[in-house]
């Protein structure tokens, strides 16, 4: 029934460098068979009207003269579909508005939400339009074979009874943190790069010790961490999530264990282990000691001044920029580590979706949600040449697609875009094969990358490389060990407790980290953390996880 153009999944990892006004979603376009009250092309023979709303944004930088409805994607979407379409509101306190609407009754026709409680109440109350139906007829395959790429993860948390109730906002995989090294410095002390724990600590301090980079005494770093996030979960900066990954330790992660038993990771013998292990080497001086001390801005211009000679970051590090015009010789490699006995680099992943797309029960059209997004991601991407060229002020505006996308912020992208991008871009390099889309941000990302190679002379051009051609492809691979949390949404009692059991947890890792208090404090953490309201929050989501 539909075609099946596969559009290059390079398309979208040149929308995630943030590339003004890229749409981040791939779907196909054309074919098919027309929907009823819809001509050949699949304009609708009278004009259907949507309600829609969004977050508000401070500094959306909208060309002059456009607003929401009144922008090249609206007369687009107009023009093709005889679609139109209005924004009720717009409200920095999303979420709760929304809730209000949901609680009076006066919900929009089509809308994100971002709560998964508020989603599961929104079912609940029979608010929400079935859309499986809809989804077989008129998603196209395009769309069907990304969400397929996520796994039975993607949709089972919006399938109720066997029905699918939302469309998920897809959050891509493949952004846990490398490991990033000084490679000119291995290569002055005669190193090779480190791949376990020990290695890593003993390169660490042979970098502190013999200061490679010239620094001077005491201010070279070992290995440079985030003290505020040394822990904070997927797609982390400078924090040390694959160290505690490396010990069988998950934090602030739900899991199962092999025997179905559902637990939360910060508070098993592995974190404390975790702990330990950090301890010691901030007493070995290669972590330094005064990290908790420091803002964002120091713990970035450790790596930018060229002091640090390790650091723990997802495969976009390169688009610091600054670090190679401060240090224009400086080589940096990245790799999976640490590996285990198995040689394996174990990684917790993330939640498959930021939100979901709603339609509100009753509406007479919810298929408008699949042609809509399917005309403006065409117009964004290249595929329709014509609606590229419209967009042409909003792109040199700098707007953010998602401000005045008609479906807000919902994303529909491959779960492996990023490694799938380093490969097109590999294969244009090595043998001039284009993909199949190849837009005007697509081609100043493949030329940055070109010039690179070709000249080496410009620093954005190296961030380009660093990050699409070689920091890409490393995020998949045989040394990799990815481990799936069990849960990534909220359950009744978190909404009274939960902001209170995180403070406890950074509490906890903060002062022990910082010498207030004695490893062993962690014991006691534990035990109040269950008594506050831990053992019933983990009842709850084992509930969810096991159907109850």
């Amino acid at each position: 029934m539909k075609s099946k153009r596969v559009v290059s999944a390079l398309l979208c990892t040149v929308l995630l460098a943030g590339m003004a006004g890229s749409i981040t979603g791939c779907n196909e376009g054309g074919g098919g068979e027309s929907p009823i009250g819809t001509n050949s092309s699949g304009q609708y023979a009278e004009t259907v009207h949507f309600t829609t709303v969004r977050a508000a944004e401070a500094n959306p930088n909208m060309p002059e003269g456009m607003d929401l409805t009144n922008n090249p994607y609206a007369t687009r979407i107009k023009d093709k579909l005889n679609v139109t379409y209005e924004f009720l509101w717009t409200d920095s306190d999303y979420n709760n508005k929304l809730l209000l609407d949901m609680t009076t009754g006066n919900l929009p026709d089509v809308f994100m939400v971002n709560d998964y409680t508020m989603y599961q109440q929104l079912y609940a109350s029979d608010l929400i339009e079935d859309l499986t139906d809809v989804y077989e007829e008129y998603a196209s395959d395009e769309m069907k074979a990304i969400y397929e790429s996520y796994g039975d993860k993607i949709f089972s948390p919006v399938t109720e009874n066997g029905r699918l109730m939302a469309l998920p906002s897809t959050a891509n995989g493949y952004q846990q943190a490398l490991l990033w090294v000084r490679k000119d410095w291995l290569d002055a002390l005669g190193l090779d790069p480190p791949k376990t724990l020990d290695e890593i600590a003993y390169v660490a301090r042979q970098f502190v010790e013999q200061d490679p980079g010239g620094n001077g005494p005491g201010e070279t770093i070992g290995i440079n961490i985030n003290r505020e996030g040394a822990f904070a979960g997927y797609r982390n900066s400078y924090g040390l999530e694959p160290v505690a990954a490396a010990l069988g330790a998950y934090p602030r992660q739900w899991m199962q264990d092999e025997n179905g038993e559902v637990y939360y990771g910060s508070i098993q013998p592995e974190f404390k282990q975790t702990l330990s292990l950090v301890l010691e080497w901030i007493d070995a001086g290669i972590i330094d000691k005064d990290c908790f001390e420091q803002g964002w801005e120091t713990i970035w211009g450790n790596v930018t001044s060229g002091k640090a000679g390790m650091w723990f970051f997802p495969w976009s590090w390169p688009y610091e920029t600054q670090f190679i015009i401060n240090n224009p010789r400086a080589e940096v490699i990245c790799y999976p580590a640490p590996l285990d006995s198995n040689g394996k680099a174990t990684y917790f992943t993330g939640a498959p979706f930021e939100g979901v797309l709603c339609v509100r029960k009753g509406y007479e059209h919810p298929e408008v949600i699949f042609k809509v997004f399917e005309v403006y991601s065409d117009m964004t991407n290249g595929i329709d040449a014509e609606g590229y060229e419209m967009l042409a002020p909003v792109r040199e505006a700098g707007t953010s697609w998602y401000y005045i996308a008609p479906l807000a912020a919902y994303d529909c992208r491959w779960n492996d875009v990023i490694p799938r991008g380093a490969e097109d871009m590999k294969a244009w390099i090595e043998d001039g094969t284009e993909p199949e889309i190849f837009n005007d941000s697509t081609k100043e990302s493949y030329r940055k990358v070109k010039d690179w190679l070709d000249k080496g002379d410009d620093p954005a051009n190296w961030s380009e490389y660093m990050a699409r051609y070689v920091a890409s492809a490393v995020t998949d691979g045989d040394e990799w060990n990815p481990v799936d949390p069990c849960f990534f949404f909220q359950t009744k009692s978190m909404t009274d407790v939960w902001d209170y059991l995180q403070t406890m947890e950074n509490d906890m890792i903060r002062t022990i980290l910082n010498g207030e208090e004695s490893i062993d404090s962690f014991d006691q953490f534990v035990l109040d953390w269950k008594a506050a309201g831990g053992d019933q929050i983990t009842a709850e989501v084992a509930a969810e996880v096991n159907g109850g």
